[in-house]
């Protein structure tokens, strides 16, 4: 699965999870392509595609 951090562009419009360093999924975002990635609070935490709307 490809990784996206604070600051990219959404390729989809979907809900996107946020996961830590160790997998853990901390929040979920519905977010529409083109948008940007929320910023996070670590360098170590990455959004991940859930499923598409």
């Amino acid at each position: 699965m490809n990784k996206l951090y604070a600051g990219d562009v959404a390729p989809l419009s979907a809900t996107y999870v946020l996961v830590d360093d160790e997998g853990r999924v901390l929040n979920y975002y519905e977010i529409e392509k083109g948008d940007t990635m929320p910023s996070v609070t670590s360098e170590k935490h990455h959004y991940e595609l859930r499923n598409t709307n």
